[in-house]
Parts: C-alpha cells; sequence; structure tokens
C-alpha cells in the first residue's frame, strides 16, 4: 500500500507514502524510493531522506547501499541532485565510500547536479579524494559550483585546501570571494590572516569583507586590534557592527573605547551591536559611560539592551569585589 502511494496525485500524500516507507520498509521498497529520486521536489528531496534512512536500518554494505554507489554513474537532472543528497547524508560520519561517486557526478554536465555534489561532499569529513575534485571545482565555469566548493573545503577541514582557497578569493564573483572567506576563517589557519587584512582593506563587496573582519577577531594581534577599532569608524554600518563584535576577544582597554564611540551612532542596530559586544568583553571601565547613554538613549529596544550590559557588568564587579565607577 505504501509503495502504491508513491504515485498518488496529490503531493503531499505521495511524500508521507514515501517517508513512511523509508521507516518501515524493508530492502524489496529500495526500487521503488530509488525510482522516485527522479520526481519533482518535494517528491524527489522526500524519496532521498527515506533513502537514507532505509539504507543506514539494512547497513552500508547492503546490496541496497551498493546500488546506490552504482547508481551514481548514470544519473541526471533531478535523480542525480536527489542522490547526491542521499550519498552526502550517508557520507556524515566520514564514511568515504560515498565520496567517489559524488566526485564522478562533480562533473556532470549540469550547474545544478555539480553544486549539489560539491555540498555533498563538503558534509563527509577527512582527507580523501573529493578535497582533491573541490580545488580543482573552484575553477569551474559556474559560481554556484566554485561557491559551494569552497564551503565545503571550509566544512571538510583540510588544510590541504588553503592555498586554494586564497586563489578563491580573487574570484571575479563576489559569492565565490565571500564563500572562499568563510572557508579559510573556519579552518583557522593563521597563514591566511595576512590575506584577510588585504580583503579588508581592498575588496568592494561588503558580504566579503565582513566575514574577513570575523576571521580577524580571533588573532588577537595588535595588527588586526588597530585595524578592526579603525572600521568601527566605516561608514558601511554594517562593517562597523562587523569591526565591534571582531573587537569582543581583545583585551585592551584601547578596544572598549573603539566600541563605546559607536554608541552615538545614528542607527539603533550599531548602538544595539555595540552594547552587546561591551557587555561580552566585560570590561569594568565601560560601566560609567554605558549608565549615561542609557538614561540618554530614546530606542527602547536599545534602552533594554543597555539595561542588560549595564547589569551584566555590575555583576562582574560584585563577584570580583571591584568598586563599582560612579
Amino acid at each position: 500500500l505504501l509503495v502504491a502511494g508513491l504515485e498518488h496525485p496529490d503531493p503531499a500524500t505521495a511524500c508521507i507514502a514515501v517517508g513512511a516507507l523509508g521507516r518501515v520498509g524493508d530492502a524489496t521498497a529500495f526500487a521503488s524510493l530509488l525510482t522516485a529520486l527522479g520526481a519533482p521536489d518535494p517528491l524527489g528531496e522526500a524519496a532521498a531522506a527515506a533513502l537514507v534512512v532505509l539504507t543506514e536500518r539494512h547497513g552500508p554494505a547492503a546490496p541496497a547501499a551498493a546500488a546506490l554507489l552504482r547508481g551514481a554513474a548514470t544519473a541526471a537532472g533531478t535523480r542525480a541532485r536527489n542522490l547526491c543528497r542521499v550519498l552526502g547524508a550517508l557520507g556524515r560520519g566520514g564514511d568515504t565510500r560515498y565520496a567517489p561517486p559524488l566526485v564522478a557526478l562533480l562533473g556532470a554536465p549540469e550547474p545544478l547536479v555539480r553544486v549539489a555534489a560539491a555540498r555533498a561532499l563538503g558534509h563527509i569529513g577527512g582527507e580523501h579524494e573529493g578535497v582533491t575534485a573541490l580545488c580543482m571545482a573552484l575553477h569551474d565555469g559556474d559560481a554556484g559550483v566554485r561557491a559551494a566548493a569552497c564551503r565545503s573545503l571550509g566544512q571538510v577541514g583540510a588544510g590541504a585546501a588553503v592555498q586554494a582557497l586564497l586563489g578563491a578569493t580573487t574570484d571575479d564573483s563576489a559569492q565565490v570571494r565571500a564563500a572562499a572567506v568563510h572557508a579559510l576563517v573556519s579552518l583557522d589557519n593563521p597563514v591566511a590572516l595576512a590575506r584577510l587584512r588585504e580583503v579588508v582593506l581592498a575588496d568592494s563587496s561588503p558580504s566579503v569583507v565582513i566575514p574577513a573582519i570575523a576571521g580577524l577577531g580571533r588573532s588577537g594581534g595588535d595588527l588586526d586590534l588597530t585595524l578592526l577599532m579603525s572600521l568601527c569608524g566605516s561608514t558601511d554600518h554594517e562593517v562597523a557592527k562587523a569591526a565591534a563584535r571582531g573587537l569582543v576577544r581583545f583585551g585592551a582597554h584601547r578596544a572598549t573605547a573603539a566600541v563605546l564611540g559607536l554608541l552615538a551612532h545614528d542607527r539603533w542596530d550599531v548602538r544595539w551591536a555595540a552594547a552587546e559586544v561591551l557587555a561580552e568583553r566585560g570590561d569594568l571601565t565601560a560601566l560609567a559611560p554605558l549608565r549615561r547613554v542609557q538614561a540618554l538613549e530614546r530606542d527602547p529596544l536599545v534602552r533594554q539592551v543597555l539595561a542588560g550590559a549595564v547589569a551584566r557588568l555590575e555583576g562582574l564587579a560584585a563577584a570580583s569585589g571591584a568598586e563599582l565607577p560612579a
């Protein structure tokens, strides 16, 4: 009955049948679910999720899993994209047997299939042949594929990908550059810091600059402290907020002074962000200025976060036995 439900004219009913088949079906349900992979979403996507459940229940050595791997070679279109979802989900535990078919799909003629394959490879952690394939995909003709490859290299955590990602920060597409910067920040490799500084100073896209600022916020170095302090005065309010958040980890009082300056910003969201950062920094020298600003602030939402910042700093002062500033 559930297999017959896959052909139901109502997509919602068919999706329910697919999900139930994944939970209670035996190995004979595999062929029907594999066929449903090629159906338009949401049915195809539901079939992918059901196949993951079914394959995990029967074990990676079962004939069902072997059929999945064989089917990758001839998959195309919607079926190929949904097959990528299945293979990526099954490889989440680091099972590298699912990497080779995804590498094959990364060479598919359809850009959307290549994007799906690149995303799926990012779920398979560790060093495997997919890392090299993703590095090569950074030269793909489609920007969506290049961006997906950048994100997956960051997810995989492959140190060997740092040089390839550094090259991708000069891509013509801001989408790709932003993904490359995000990946470099997630890898937390000190080699990337110099390039992140260049990106902050030279890139014209805030979507690229903002994640680079976040990366510099992890360094703790004086050079990056000075750069982040200067960015607090940026005319782009998103950059100013990112710079303030980047200063959270810097212990110097001058970092506190730079963030305090943003409490006078004309945008409420910048003032909000500054108050949050000051609360998180825990620098008691900010307590008196915060109290003064709280008394003058007109925006009720900003007043609320200012009150929270004041309360937190007062709590820290009481816990440490420090004398509260007037």
